[in-house]
């Protein structure tokens, strides 16, 4: 395995996706989690369009992904105009109409105090690679930006827009800034830090991960077994994006981790491997500085997947990954648990899950993680003395279950038919369950 598991006896608690002691927050931000009204909201958009009410229209569209609690979205509107802020991440971006027919969608996202011709070759670069916005130059300032007519700006290509903006220049502006130095950073949506000892708790982990992983490398025969080593690499990118959510360079080198094994790239197995291990060191050789600045709090409008998944798609991703288990079984037994925790962690990582799912594999990652929770003093209760605590896990599945009973009713799991005895058999037994269940919503 990847991470070995320690032990302790704690107080029953909900851990899945949530944040545990008001400081931690496990999962990206998936948009499945906008309520009935805010969804409702897109249908207002959509007839609003139709009726050729175009500042309604948008209206809708910012009401469907307005989030009070984080307050995501301030609208301002005087007589026919309007204007907003959206909140995304490390940026802030602006919305106006310009002379009545036009939306600017638009975000500054670095100075750059004289012209750099390598950065100007970047960012004609990246606007080949959108679909709506472009980098664009107003004075000294780099600016992302859109426009488009309102006749023209149905409440979806509106979303894709929006979407588009902010996803990318949270991601860009740390990057470039981190490969040309002498650009500038403007502080547009100043980022909530986190507590120094949270931040060092997970730098901790970090490395303990990444070591623990490095070293049980060495003991895998890549000739003989190039796909076990990609499992490890692969969960452990997931593992760190789960539960420490890194931002700026470490986030980007586990997309790029991931793209290596599932965009289409035609080296073999072994290549991407080495590939891998490169942004792996990468991180590890980080300074203590560096490494400190990747770890804070945003406020999300946009999670980096857009629509919830087809049930059959991801049956037929567990079923495919659990073919492979009879084989490690016979050949590579020290395997098998990692091949468990990569399904989970893959499917966590990579689609928008329904709540029941993603709570479910949720329990799963945290007793292959057990000792994650235990040094950091952070409540656990699904094992007791090198054991799975069957009760607690039960409340816990009955507990999600019942919680989304009224939106996914078809979704159970059968309780006498998960075996307890082990973490291996736990994960098949659990596995089985879900492929068995169905997640279609109750009918509105």
């Amino acid at each position: 395995m990847c991470v070995l598991s320690k032990t302790q006896q704690q107080v029953i608690v909900p851990q899945n996706d949530v944040s545990i002691n008001s400081q931690w927050h496990f999962g990206r931000f998936y948009e499945v989690e906008r309520n009935n009204r805010q969804k409702k909201k897109l249908q207002v958009a959509e007839e609003a369009f139709r009726q050729e009410n175009y500042i309604q229209s948008i209206k809708a569209v910012l009401a469907y992904l307005q989030n009070k609690d984080l307050n995501n979205i301030k609208i301002s509107r005087k007589q026919s105009s309007l204007s907003f802020k959206l909140f995304h991440g490390s940026q802030l971006i602006h919305g106006y109409l310009k002379e009545a027919r036009t939306l600017v969608l638009e975000t500054p996202i670095m100075q750059m105090p004289q012209m750099l011709v390598p950065v100007m070759r970047k960012l004609l670069e990246k606007n080949y690679k959108m679909q709506y916005a472009n980098y664009a130059l107003a004075g000294e300032k780099v600016l992302l930006r859109c426009e488009m007519q309102l006749s023209e700006m149905p409440p979806q290509k509106l979303l894709n827009a929006l979407r588009e903006i902010a996803v990318r220049a949270d991601k860009d502006d740390d990057l470039l800034l981190l490969e040309f130095p002498q650009l500038r950073r403007i502080e547009t949506n100043p980022l909530i830090s986190l507590p120094p000892e949270i931040v060092n708790a997970k730098i901790n982990t970090l490395k303990k991960w990444l070591s623990k992983t490095l070293q049980h490398l060495s003991s895998i025969d890549e000739v003989q077994f190039p796909e076990a080593t990609a499992y490890c690499l692969l969960g452990l990118a997931y593992r760190i994006d789960y539960y420490l959510l890194p931002e700026a360079k470490i986030l980007a080198n586990i997309e790029e981790i991931h793209s290596l094994y599932y965009n289409g790239n035609l080296q073999n197995i072994s290549s991407k491997n080495q590939k891998a291990l490169q942004y792996f060191k990468e991180i590890q050789q980080s300074s203590e500085e560096k490494l400190q600045a990747e770890f804070y709090t945003v406020v999300n409008t946009f999670s980096l997947l857009n629509d919830e998944v087809d049930e059959q798609e991801i049956k037929n991703i567990i079923a495919d990954e659990l073919s492979q288990i009879p084989i490690y079984q016979a050949n590579f037994p020290a395997m098998v648990n990692t091949v468990y925790e990569y399904i989970a962690l893959y499917l966590l990582f990579y689609f928008a899950l329904i709540p029941p799912l993603r709570k479910s594999l949720g329990i799963l990652v945290d007793i292959y993680n057990a000792s994650f929770f235990v040094e950091n003093a952070l409540p656990f209760s699904f094992m007791e003395n090198n054991r799975l605590h069957a009760a607690n896990i039960i409340a816990e599945i009955q507990a999600i279950i019942d919680e989304n009973a009224a939106i996914y009713p078809n979704f159970s799991i059968d309780i006498q038919a998960i075996n307890f005895t082990s973490s291996e058999l736990f994960a098949g037994t659990l596995f089985k369950e879900i492929l068995k269940t169905s997640w279609q919503k109750k009918e509105s």
